[in-house]
């Protein structure tokens, strides 16, 4: 692979990551700005898996 397309396929992974994550992220930070974060603790550890 050239360091072009490494460069192209890096982009393109991070691009489908970041499509993937915004919707959680958002949800999370909405969550945590109602003040709801302890009625939904467990659902999140599990999702994190902490």
């Amino acid at each position: 692979m050239t360091p072009e397309q490494e460069e192209a396929l890096e982009a393109l992974t991070s691009a489908i990551v970041n499509k993937l994550l915004h919707p959680p992220t958002v949800h999370l930070k909405e969550i945590a700005s109602n003040g709801h974060v302890s009625e939904h603790m467990g659902l999140i550890r599990k999702l994190l898996g902490l």
